[in-house]
C-alpha cells in the first residue's frame, strides 16, 4: 500500500504515447536496462518539469 501511495503522489502528465515511447527509448538503453519502473517514471517527470520551467536547471 505504501508503494501505491508513492505512485499516486506523482502527478499525471498527459503526453502522446508516441512522444512518451520516444523519451523512454532515450532513457532505457541497453546500458541502463536495470532501471526500475519508478526510476524511469521519475526521470520522465523530472525532464518534463525542467522543460516546462517547473524546476530550475542547474
Amino acid at each position: 500500500s505504501r508503494m501505491a501511495l508513492d505512485d499516486l503522489a506523482i502527478p499525471t502528465i498527459s503526453m502522446s504515447v508516441e512522444s512518451t515511447l520516444s523519451k523512454l527509448c532515450c532513457i532505457c538503453t541497453e546500458i541502463r536496462s536495470s532501471l526500475g519502473a519508478r526510476t524511469i517514471r521519475g526521470a520522465l517527470l523530472t525532464r518534463h518539469c525542467a522543460q516546462n520551467g517547473l524546476i530550475p536547471l542547474v
